[in-house]
């Protein structure tokens, strides 16, 4: 299967369930590794909630939607490089700084801060009363 077939594919299924949180992380994901960052990020702020907080003290760029700059995704800082990662939960789309040299084990680091966003949401959504905004995390 070709890259275009891939990505035809994620959208495919995006589409049959725009609340999932899982098929639009694998659809942003793809885009982002194929070099297509604007569209990779249009397609996770169309369809998750960007909840990343605006660290204020933090040397690394904010990824805070409001100020967050899409074509950016590594940066250096003191020396080190940093590149741009991303997980979905519940609806929300959650942006991090990755060390580069962490890269090999972003998908560990992908997993646990998911389930730390997830038991977060979770929890806010359990004090509020109410049941997830989103299916599909």
């Amino acid at each position: 299967m070709t890259e275009t077939a891939d990505i035809s594919t994620l959208e495919a299924a995006l589409k049959s369930n725009p609340d999932d949180s899982a098929s639009c992380e694998a659809l942003g994901r793809a885009l982002f590794e194929m070099g297509e960052g604007a569209r990779g990020y249009a397609t996770l702020t169309e369809h998750m909630v960007n909840v990343t907080a605006h660290a204020k003290t933090s040397p690394l760029p904010s990824l805070h939607h409001k100020v967050i700059r899409p074509l950016q995704t590594e940066v250096e800082v003191a020396g080190e490089r940093f590149c741009r990662d991303f997980v979905c939960a519940q609806g929300r789309v959650l942006f991090f700084w990755l060390p580069v040299t962490l890269q090999v084990k972003a998908a560990e680091i992908r997993k646990s801060v998911r389930a730390r966003l997830d038991k977060r949401l979770q929890r806010e959504d359990a004090e509020r009363g109410r049941k997830p905004s989103r299916p599909g995390s």
